[in-house]
């Protein structure tokens, strides 16, 4: 199984690699990392990944909402009854 993905890996990569203009040297230090390390950590890091991607999106939807709420309000009744 592990030589499966290394293959897999290895064509992915140097396919990217061809487009990107990367250096094999980049590509090596990729694969290595990424075959050492335990699959469930790999697989955690990537759920907080997206996680954090998510609430950060809400995050900046509702803070523009917000913003785009109040600066659309207009002057108030007391800055209106002021003016006439």
């Amino acid at each position: 199984m592990k030589l499966q993905m290394f293959s897999a890996l290895d064509v992915g990569m140097s396919k990217q690699s061809g487009m990107m203009g990367g250096t094999g040297g980049e590509l090596d230090e990729v694969k290595r990392m990424l075959i050492e390390t335990n699959p469930w950590l790999l697989a955690l890091t990537v759920i907080v990944s997206c996680l954090h991607s998510a609430f950060e999106m809400l995050a900046f939807k509702n803070g523009k909402l917000r913003s785009s709420i109040c600066s659309q309000s207009g002057p108030g009744q007391k800055a209106v009854a002021r003016n006439k």
